[in-house]
């Protein structure tokens, strides 16, 4: 099973304080930015998209050697055992 570029993903971004200070949906090719961030501030990521696990992840952010993630999400796997009609 390979990789997919996911678009259409909620992208929250929010400050040390759980205060969020943007959200943004993913381009077609799963690609998203925040511009202006502080330099040496911690920040918490998390990700949303229907019919996958969450995604969140915390960071400080550095001006001088900015961060690239590369995020996988799994998808949630539904199973049904058993089926009752009426």
């Amino acid at each position: 099973m390979g990789e997919v570029l996911l678009s259409n993903v909620i992208v929250e971004l929010s400050d040390n304080s759980g205060d969020n200070i943007n959200t943004l949906i993913t381009e077609s090719d799963g690609s998203f930015e925040f511009e202006d961030l502080a330099h040496n501030e911690s920040y918490t990521l998390s990700l949303y998209k229907n019919g996958f696990e969450n995604y969140q992840t915390t960071f400080t952010f550095d001006n001088v050697n900015p961060q690239s993630f590369v995020i996988s999400m799994q998808i949630y796997v539904f199973r049904i055992t058993k089926v009752h009609y009426q």
